[in-house]
């Protein structure tokens, strides 16, 4: 379990694993009087290949029903793969970005992203942070495990928003 806390215009680390996923998170104001803050997920795949994930992104404002958001993110990292000897240089790692808005007052989210399960038995890797807090101090706790739930079919439901994020390297442009 790895406990953060997120404060205004400030960022954490919420998961590491070396050759697997990095997860970082910050807390951005969204106007000037610091009354509404946007809520960041960056997830990252630094391993050979690539990964494909599904983000779920449920929560807000606490006293109002929850939003929620399904995503398949597909997720390339560091190692060369066949295509990449075709044109070279190798990508960068992409980044999945995930955002919420967070108004004034107290507000709880649950970030959770699944992996592939593996074959034969149906369990998958899961990742889990649930953040609570009132802006602009949030508090993060991470634990990553396994299980053998599915993945929500609910996919479409935009309150939060994501997208997948490349950086070019100079040689691209």
């Amino acid at each position: 379990m790895n406990v953060v806390q997120l404060v205004c215009a400030g960022a954490g680390t919420l998961l590491y694993e070396p050759d697997g996923v990095l997860l970082r998170s910050c807390l951005i104001p969204a106007n000037h009087d610091h009354t509404e803050h946007l809520l960041t997920f960056q997830l990252g795949y630094l391993g050979p290949g690539g990964i494909k994930v599904a983000v779920i992104l449920e929560g807000g404002p606490e006293g109002r029903p929850p939003a929620r958001t399904v995503e398949e993110a597909p997720l390339w990292g560091t190692g060369p793969t066949a295509d990449d000897f075709i044109r070279m240089p190798p990508p960068s790692p992409s980044v999945f970005l995930t955002y919420a808005r967070v108004p004034s007052g107290p507000v709880s989210f649950r970030y959770t992203v699944l992996s592939d399960p593996d074959s034969g038995d149906g369990r998958r890797g899961e990742l889990i942070t649930e953040v609570a807090g009132q802006g602009p101090l949030l508090t993060a706790t991470t634990l990553a495990g396994v299980t053998s739930r599915g993945v929500p079919d609910e996919r479409g439901a935009k309150t939060p928003s994501s997208c997948l994020v490349h950086s070019w390297s100079d040689s691209d442009s």
